[in-house]
């Protein structure tokens, strides 16, 4: 097919057109006789390297000469085909592929078989849909012939058995490695480079850019194993906004699983539409079936955003509280968390520029959202010297690592003050008990400070310092002395000697730091 005289393509990375058909039959649905459609891979290409396409849109034509922009990957099951059949795998390497009277009508019916297959996973058309039989584009027509519709069916099963999670490979990646928010905000990165089967590529340049900050290098060459160096970006403190977007550009494989959709032209003459693998539409679809050699980039945004503790720090009410809470705060700065907006305590998390201590603790609650809403104490507070229930809500699985200040020093340095470290939490609803020390203040308020983390620190984690994802949430509680011990009633039997001896010994083995209420009693031979 001849293309338009004023074809226009848009400056874009990895773009599609679509030049003839390739190796494929004419089928038709039993619905609709009389619509013949082309099944079969397409030519074309991507930037000036020869390509091969097949569509995963039925309902809607493939048009030739117009472009058509990378979209992201395929379902596993096409991947997986695409990886395993023909064009990708030459024709006759498996072994158990059509044949016909000629090695390129054998082509064409296993390239309509896989794309029935591929259909089928795309579109939800099930192989009994189609009418026996098909036609070449010269004309022959087997009316009868069901080899196709059973090739493709064993293509499925093949799929739907082994695909797994079958991805296209990732042929260029930036990793970002580690932030840092002091003394200036940092992260470093890696951009990896890969071919189709996911192995690296050495010697492949990545040119780099970024929306904000300074980069260490903007070029950047890939290694042995596929990876530059690490590369690092600079924002200054009070940088705003406090995010960036990194672009890495490089020559590299497009896999094939890439998936392509039409980019609607806002001028020029129309694009050559064939009916063949049908009406006209904004989202027409392809999926690359052979990788080629392209310009590609990826991007991945950086985020410095924090989330705060807000326990007090400094003199307040005579007692001086040294909670680190703030960003200069203590030698590790105070509690804070990047914001992950998928990992945090309660119904969501929010970022702070800096702690915001206050001796309610609820200078996070009063700066924007309210967010403190991960525990739940009882209603009358916690009790010394026996075990507590508290209800904590996570997000995620993670872990969950926490400090109460039992006797109201204002530090959480203190013996048995560490009170959960590493502990599991799934996501939802978690009940924890702890037993608090009998010594504990019933005088002050105690402080505590609650981190959840998606990853396991094992160990690493402190009250103070910055930890990569999940949040920080601070609060007050007042601790009081134990339930006291309600006797509404007891009594003794008649053979007891002395059944006040044996009524009392019992409660021996009670705390009594609450005390004994004795209500009613009754005595043989007593007026109660």
């Amino acid at each position: 097919m001849a293309p338009p005289q004023d074809r226009r393509l848009p400056d874009d990375i990895s773009t599609a057109i679509v030049t003839d058909k390739d190796m494929g039959v004419y089928v038709h649905r039993k619905q609709a006789p009389s619509e013949w459609i082309y099944a079969g891979t397409f030519q074309g290409e991507i930037g000036d390297q020869p390509a091969k396409f097949y569509c995963i849109d039925i309902d809607n034509p493939i048009a030739f000469y117009s472009p058509y922009r990378s979209d992201g990957p395929t379902s596993p099951e096409i991947t997986y085909i695409l990886n395993h059949y023909y064009p990708y795998v030459p024709y006759g390497a498996r072994g158990d592929e059509l044949r016909g009277a000629t090695e390129v009508r054998g082509k064409k019916k296993e390239a309509a078989a896989i794309q029935l297959a591929i259909w089928y996973f795309s579109d939800g058309i099930k192989i009994n849909e189609w009418a026996d039989g098909f036609c070449f584009q010269s004309g022959v027509c087997r009316p009868f012939s069901q080899a196709i519709k059973q090739r493709a069916r064993k293509i499925i099963q093949d799929a739907e058995a082994n695909a797994g999670s079958t991805q296209p490979a990732e042929t260029l990646e930036i990793q970002i490695i580690r932030r840092e928010d002091t003394p200036q905000l940092t992260a470093q990165f890696k951009v990896i480079a890969r071919d189709e089967n996911g192995n690296g590529v050495p010697h492949v340049t990545v040119n780099l850019n970024a929306t904000n900050g300074v980069l260490s290098d903007y070029t950047a060459i890939t290694g042995d194993n596929g990876e530059t160096p690490l590369i690092t970006i600079t924002l200054p403190m009070d940088s705003a906004p406090l995010t960036t977007t990194v672009t890495a550009t490089a020559n590299v494989v497009i896999p094939q699983g890439t998936r392509y959709v039409h980019v609607l032209s806002s001028g020029g003459s129309s694009p050559s539409v064939s009916p063949d693998c049908p009406p006209p539409h904004e989202k027409q679809k392809l999926v690359l079936a052979t990788p080629t050699q392209a310009t590609r980039q990826d991007t991945e945004s950086v985020s410095w955003e924090r989330d705060f503790g807000d326990a007090p720090n400094g003199s307040l009410g005579g007692i001086i509280y040294q909670y680190p809470t703030r960003l200069g705060d203590g030698n590790n700065g105070g509690a804070r968390h990047f914001v992950n907006n998928g990992i945090y305590l309660g119904n969501g998390v929010d970022a702070e520029p800096d702690g915001q201590p206050s001796g309610d603790a609820d200078g996070d609650d009063m700066n924007d959202v309210s967010d403190e809403d991960g525990v739940l104490f009882p209603p009358d507070g916690l009790k010394r010297g026996q075990e507590n229930c508290i209800r904590v809500t996570a997000s995620v699985d993670g872990y969950l690592n926490a400090w109460f200040d039992f006797n109201g020093d204002g530090d959480w340095d203190d013996e048995s003050e560490y009170v959960f470290a590493d502990y599991p939490l799934t996501a939802g609803t978690n009940d924890l008990c702890f037993t608090i020390p009998s010594s504990a203040t019933t005088e002050k308020r105690v402080y505590a400070r609650f981190r959840f983390t998606q990853d396991n620190p094992n160990g690493s984690l402190s009250y103070d310092g910055l930890w990569s994802n999940g949040e920080v949430e601070d609060y007050w509680v007042s601790v009081g002395s134990p339930t006291a011990v309600i006797l509404s009633s007891f009594s003794a039997g008649a053979q007891a000697a002395d059944p006040w001896r044996i009524a009392f010994p019992a409660l021996a083995s009670i705390a009594l730091a609450g005390g004994i209420e004795l209500r009613r009693y009754f005595l043989p031979n007593h007026k109660p």
